[in-house]
């Protein structure tokens, strides 16, 4: 078989990313190892840290937004598209007291998001739109919007003293530990916003890919296939996540066990609607080739994969 490569996979201690917790510390539930590969988490509070990690090789791979993913790709960087992230969920939170009562109320806020090219940027770009207000990074926007790790956002919310920050969009766990905390108050689910939207992509370098196919293969059955007895689950999402076990619990309860943290085939048709918006509504220059030049699927498919 030969010597077995450590595979280094960036991410954030998201619900969305918990395949990659679940593949790396499940074999300590199930008393075996990764047959062709070292799988290496590498925990980060950002996607601005994970990025610059991916681009400098720090990392071989990493869960990123997806628009992020299609932006990175297009600029020419040497990653694929592997697999879309669990879809589990990311909400708009509220500042507690900033008597925000409709969408409109947010006009003349800063808003926080995770990246300025994340699902969540542009939900909240589309939602702010709906209601006639431009949303945008710049200081005359009428719903200004700022990246931040989402580790720092509620932080950041409840010691903002001027009230200049009226809420952040993140993805789970920080929406429920801001709101267990008395933070902030939910304003609605991402999945109102946009149903079935997609959040994170699995990304690998195309180094990785060439040189050790069974490893990238074993990796994407494991993510795509992650099922595990419920006590086994928990402990590994609280291992990976590094919150509360009763958190933990809740985050993943309403979860079918089988299929919690499951990732799945990309949809290439709405891949290709945020390369869309990109271009048309944020001014980005998209991929020559459209979505399909940024997708590596045959590893997926092999795996039986399914959306």
């Amino acid at each position: 078989m030969g010597e077995k490569p450590v595979v280094r996979i960036g991410h954030l201690r998201a619900v969305d990313h918990l395949a990659l917790g679940i593949a790396a510390f499940g074999p300590l539930a199930w008393g075996r190892e990764l047959e062709y590969l070292f799988l290496e988490p590498v925990s980060m509070n950002g996607w601005h840290q994970v990025l610059e990690r991916l681009c400098d090789k720090g990392i071989d791979g990493a869960f990123l937004p997806a628009p992020a993913a299609i932006d990175l790709i297009s600029a020419g960087a040497d990653v694929k598209i592997l697999l879309q992230g669990a879809r589990s969920g990311a909400g708009l939170v509220k500042r507690l007291g900033a008597n925000i009562k409709t969408m409109a109320d947010f006009k003349g806020r800063t808003v926080l998001v995770p990246h300025e090219l994340s699902i969540h940027t542009l939900l909240v770009h589309r939602v702010m739109a709906s209601v006639g207000l431009e949303a945008g990074t710049a200081v005359t926007a009428d719903v200004v919007l700022e990246s931040m790790a989402p580790a720092m956002m509620a932080e950041a919310m409840e010691y903002d003293r001027e009230g200049r920050i009226g809420g952040f969009i993140a993805p789970e766990p920080f929406v429920s530990l801001a709101v267990e905390s008395g933070v902030g108050t939910m304003v609605c689910e991402s999945e109102t916003l946009w149903p079935g939207h997609p959040s994170s992509v699995f990304v690998l370098r195309d180094a990785v890919i060439n040189a050790w196919p069974d490893a990238v293969f074993e990796l994407v059955k494991n993510f795509v296939n992650p099922g595990m007895r419920p006590n086994d689950l928990v402990a590994a999402a609280v291992s990976f996540l590094g919150q509360d076990p009763g958190v933990v619990e809740k985050m993943i309860g309403k979860q079918v066990v089988g299929r919690a943290g499951a990732c799945s085939l990309p949809d290439i048709e709405t891949l290709g609607i945020i390369h869309d918006y990109m271009q048309e509504a944020l001014g980005r220059v998209g991929c020559e080739t459209g979505v399909g030049g940024c997708l590596e699927l045959s590893f997926a498919r092999k795996a039986g994969v399914v959306r």
